[in-house]
């Protein structure tokens, strides 16, 4: 796929400040909504000979019926490191409601060719963005944005930018790809082929671990500070309905059996895991693990799932079907992944955040077979179910490491530019796909080759990443 880079000349597409309404600046809030009902993107498609920096001061959306509503300018990633095609520029929460388009204001432009750099003469009123758009409490809409930017050659000059955009529909559902976003309260939608944020549907306060039915094309999301679970519709875009828990239960992950009708929710406030029936939205069991357990794993056919509580050096094994606990496999402290390995899952592999070992689990017998020293601080974990490549994440490397299933051999490094979240396999693009907590992004990367083959800006905390595959799951 051909980079571009929309940084290359040292473009700067935010800053902290905005004009406040006499024209002084005020700092902007480092917090910015909740929940952002509107999202603009922004890629700079200017010739690279008239590229320039620039800081944008404000952004406003332009109501069809009232005044102007203030929007955030969202801050620039320091320079260096890499830089992407596409950024998120400008987010707010407006007012539902017809709007006609938006309006920036730059505070800074300068050329950045070496030989002629300086600072430009500003445009001497903002820039409209002529662009109907509606802004719904259900759903965030979001504006593609397209800059072409004109500066003469052979001067210091003005900066001219023309601004256009359209408003990005959402891609089917089979193509859909999955972020839970702390700072968004939400959990984003994107397209895994091209990488483009779609829309971010409103979940509440702490979005974490991600379950997709795709069978019925729904998903359930944990969501820690509400207590609760929430249901979203694929197909429509939209959130079907909460499934309340218990006050303190505070949710981190869940699983969905294969045949989509039981939900297991590990609650990591409550020390509980529970069972929920996911078509009637109702709780209907609950068993106590101790630890504060985080992470789920369910086996291949359902009967089972794997409960990995982060204050503990035991894996709980539950059953499915009485819905009570059944076995229990000692591992190191901090259990904070595991995926099933092997043509029929006949083994798991369990990384721990405290032992510098990879536990590898005969999940017939529950018995540890062997440990594998892979380094301390595992953050992710993912097997390839073709090849049976082992993916691994740790804090603070700046790589993913490729291990042989057979061996448990190093293969490869993928360099990455920042902590990983999550890593989930996208089969049908054969590509792995890589949370990235900062800079906030969902990227796939190719299986084979190991290029980054698609990225898509995030907000803040990102914590879990899913991926539809073909209308299913696999």
């Amino acid at each position: 796929m051909r980079q571009a880079l929309l940084l290359a000349a040292g473009i700067t597409l935010a800053t902290v400040r905005v004009a406040s309404a006499d024209g002084a600046r005020a700092p902007v809030p480092e917090t910015p909504p909740a929940f952002p009902g509107v999202l603009v993107v922004l890629r700079d498609i200017s010739p690279q000979s008239q590229r320039v920096r620039f800081e944008a001061a404000r952004a406003v959306a332009l109501r069809e019926d009232g005044p102007a509503v203030e929007l955030r300018v969202i801050p620039p990633r320091p320079p260096g490191g890499e830089n992407p095609e596409e950024i998120l520029w400008i987010e707010g929460s407006p007012p539902a409601g017809s709007y006609s388009g938006i309006e920036v204001s730059f505070r800074l432009a300068a050329t950045s060719a070496p030989d002629r750099g300086g600072n430009l003469e500003l445009p001497p009123k903002p820039t409209r963005v002529e662009l109907p758009f509606v802004v719904s409490a259900n759903s965030s809409t979001v504006l593609a944005v397209a800059l072409r930017s004109s500066v003469a050659p052979d001067s210091t000059g003005r900066f001219e930018p023309a601004l256009e955009g359209r408003v990005r529909p959402r891609p089917t559902t089979g193509l859909l790809g999955l972020a839970s976003v702390g700072h968004w309260n939400g959990v984003a939608l994107f397209d895994k082929r091209t990488g483009a944020l779609a829309t971010v549907l409103p979940v509440g306060r702490g979005p974490e671990g991600l379950a997709i039915d795709g069978e019925r094309l729904r998903a359930y999301v944990a969501v820690s500070g509400e207590d609760a679970v929430a249901v979203l519709d694929l197909l429509e875009g939209r959130v079907r309905e909460q499934v309340p828990l218990r006050a303190g239960d505070s949710p981190r992950d869940v699983a969905l059996a294969p045949d989509g009708r039981t939900l297991v929710v590990a609650n990591a406030g409550s020390d509980t895991v529970s069972f929920v029936d996911p078509l009637s939205a109702i709780e209907i069991e609950r068993v106590p693990v101790a630890g504060r357990p985080a992470s789920l794993l369910m086996d291949r056919d359902g009967r089972r799932v794997f409960v990995l509580a982060e204050r503990s050096s035991v894996i709980a094994v539950l059953s499915l079907g009485s819905r009570s606990a059944v076995g229990a496999i000692a591992v190191d402290s901090g259990p904070v992944r595991a995926r099933l390995s092997g043509r029929n899952g006949e083994r798991i592999l369990v990384a721990q955040a405290d032992s510098p070992y990879l536990t590898v689990v005969d999940s017939a017998t529950l018995a540890v077979s062997q440990r594998v020293y892979v380094g301390a601080g595992a953050r992710a974990l993912e097997v390839d179910p073709r090849s049976g490549r082992i993916f691994l994440a740790r804090r603070k490397t700046g790589r993913i490491e490729v291990f042989d299933p057979a061996s448990f051999l190093p293969l490869e490094e993928i360099a990455v530019p920042g902590e990983v979240a999550w890593l989930e396999v996208e089969a049908e693009g054969n590509g792995l796909g890589v949370l990235l907590r900062d800079p906030a992004e969902a990227r796939i990367v190719g299986l084979v080759g190991s290029g980054t083959a698609t990225r898509t800006p995030l907000g803040g905390e990102p914590t879990a990443l899913r991926f539809v595959q073909g209308g299913k799951v696999p």
